[in-house]
């Protein structure tokens, strides 16, 4: 959408998320989950879940580049100028590939951020055994001096490593996830292009996260250390979605485009998921006393409708009825022996539904 601000130029904004950014920024948590409380337990029962040598692969290249946020960064690059649409996530490893190398190192070293000149990168390249952390600059805060260099001597080579790991990190887990996060964030753009429409732009983007700050058309990310851009010279505001980014401000400028990430909750996808009818089913029987009571009977022994009636002092007719609920439910069976009809406990499915329920819960 367009937006217009007196005595200021048009703004574009978009909303935004692809597989692929969402996967790096679920990448970028599981290599530091410490820094991502709430949904700490979750990563780390997923990484486990995890190959080790793919494992080994995630810690190692976030450990060495920024947690993956660079990584990040070259991706919201080529998805911004991607025609048309957003790039699927094949598309994008596609692109990354495709990319100058030249370009591709200086976006990876979130040199644009920090309004480093592209002459700086060539003397890097040209010189790479001569990069300390005084020639960094702010970019020490970030990076080594040593990860740098190694990264300038073979750009392919890391570039082939990075592309391989994010392909079978979504083949093995990630794929099996978007389905349910991107659902959610159907429903959040169209609230928040609500929200949007409802207040100006200036006010809106105050309220994405308390360390950014707009005055005077100056945007300011309150980090360490803290950097500015003026609204005067952005064209595209990129409002990526993400469940894994919180508690950080997360943002780039690339040429005329601003990225920042609006933090969301993972619980908020994982409630959306409808509870199986199996759970609904069985907790709906053991809500009621009376049922509660018959399982307890049934326990350890078969019993008839006569014999229940009389152990819980109701009707036969009263007992029917529940044993009915009950068998709908598969939580008991029957066996006739001579005139009489025993009803017997089908632990089995209760054992299961135990299981259901705490897997529901884990997510």
């Amino acid at each position: 959408m367009i937006i217009n601000k007196k005595d200021a130029k048009p703004l574009n904004i978009q909303f935004t998320y692809s597989s692929i950014e969402e996967a790096i920024m679920c990448l970028h948590a599981m290599s530091n989950p410490e820094h991502h409380i709430d949904c700490r337990d979750w990563l780390q029962k997923k990484f486990c879940g995890l190959s080790r040598g793919l494992q080994e692969d995630i810690l190692d290249i976030g450990n060495r580049y920024a947690n993956w946020l660079f990584i990040y960064d070259v991706i919201a690059y080529l998805q911004n100028n991607a025609s048309p649409g957003r790039l699927s996530y094949e598309d994008a490893l596609d692109q990354m590939m495709k990319m100058d190398s030249f370009q591709f190192a200086y976006i990876f070293l979130g040199l644009p951020a920090f309004n480093y000149e592209h002459e700086v990168l060539e003397k890097w390249i040209e010189s790479p055994e001569t990069i300390d952390e005084e020639s960094l600059g702010v970019q020490a805060n970030f990076l080594s001096p040593e990860d740098v260099t190694e990264f300038l001597k073979d750009i392919d080579g890391m570039r082939n490593r990075i592309c391989t790991v994010l392909m079978d990190y979504w083949k093995d887990f990630f794929e099996g996830e978007w389905p349910d996060i991107s659902r959610y964030f159907e429903s959040v753009v169209r609230r928040e292009e609500l929200a949007f429409q409802k207040s100006d732009y200036v006010t809106y983007i105050s309220g994405i996260h308390e360390q950014l700050i707009v005055n005077n058309d100056l945007i300011t990310f309150k980090k360490d250390p803290d950097y500015s851009v003026s609204l005067n010279k952005v064209d595209n505001l990129i409002l990526s979605l993400s469940v894994f980014s919180a508690p950080h401000l997360m943002g780039n400028v690339v040429d005329n485009t601003l990225y920042i990430t609006k933090n969301l909750s993972l619980h908020s996808v994982k409630l959306q998921k409808d509870i199986p009818e199996s759970i609904q089913r069985v907790i709906f029987v053991l809500s009621d006393p009376t049922r509660m009571k018959i399982v307890k009977a049934l326990w350890n022994s078969n019993v008839t409708t006569k014999e229940l009636s009389e152990i819980l002092e109701l009707a036969p007719p009263t007992i029917s009825l529940h044993l009915k609920v009950m068998k709908e439910a598969d939580l008991v069976e029957t066996n006739k022996l001579k005139k009489y009809v025993y009803y017997s406990l089908k632990k089995e499915v209760l054992y299961s539904i135990q299981n259901s329920i705490i897997e529901y819960f884990e997510y």
